[in-house]
């Protein structure tokens, strides 16, 4: 069992379902996989 971290600038509350977020679920089956994705702004509070 390895740690992996992905990083990605998709959004997974989006329209959009990310492709990295699919990847690190497929990885999580044997791995411990963290998706990190891109922090929330003040603009992405706000509106």
């Amino acid at each position: 069992m390895q740690d992996i971290v992905v990083f990605s600038h998709s959004r997974t509350d989006g329209a959009y379902s990310s492709t990295a977020f699919s990847l690190a679920k497929a990885l999580a089956n044997k791995n411990r996989a963290f998706y990190i994705e891109q922090p929330l702004t003040r603009k992405d509070v706000i509106s």
